[in-house]
């Protein structure tokens, strides 16, 4: 609520012709008055999800830049981030935590988060509320979580197997080779 002089005297219903002590007392009560009113803490939250990471595979990480600027207060703040991955419906998803960040002026965080495998395919929404004392500033943006292809399953499962029989094969033909070595030097 903007408080200024003129408004003050029209309240008041004064004319606007007054002796000195008047006007003296009324600007004393108006400094009095505009003392007490508390200017409110806040702060402007943006997220931007990086290109491309507008569509991601399950078991991923996400990166989203965060941008948070905060008017009104002096010094240093602890603003806690809210972050909370909810589906289309509005059911929250297991990716639900929050971090405390200290806050000079400004605060530009690029924050990477872990897409869980037990997530369906589909739309998402990300949300990020930043709270300090009794106030709060929201940002969500969109996101679309894909399934991994059976085709990049099966490759890493093949890439896996090859390496465990590359590596008992090769145990192996090291334990022999060290067993022909200590029979012949037994010899």
């Amino acid at each position: 609520m903007e408080i200024s002089l003129r408004n003050l005297f029209k309240c008041l219903n004064i004319k606007m012709i007054m002796k000195r002590g008047q006007f003296i007392l009324l600007f004393g009560l108006f400094l009095v008055c505009t003392s007490f009113v508390n200017a409110a803490y806040s702060f402007d939250l943006s997220m931007e999800v990086l290109p491309e990471y507008g569509e991601i595979a399950l078991g991923e990480e996400l990166a989203v830049t965060l941008k948070m600027t905060k008017f009104q207060m002096n010094g240093p703040k602890d603003i806690i981030l809210k972050y909370s991955l909810v589906d289309v419906a509005g059911k929250k998803t297991p990716v639900e935590f929050s971090e405390t960040v200290a806050v000079h002026t400004s605060l530009t965080k690029v924050k990477k988060i872990k897409i869980p495998l037990s997530l369906e395919e589909g739309d998402y929404t990300l949300k990020v509320v930043a709270e300090y004392n009794s106030h709060s500033s929201e940002a969500s943006q969109r996101i679309y979580v894909k399934k991994v292809k059976d085709f990049e399953k099966i490759l890493v499962g093949t890439i896996v197997f090859i390496l465990l029989f590359l590596t008992l094969f090769l145990g192996y033909s090291n334990y022999k080779l060290t067993k022909k070595l200590i029979e012949n030097s037994k010899k």
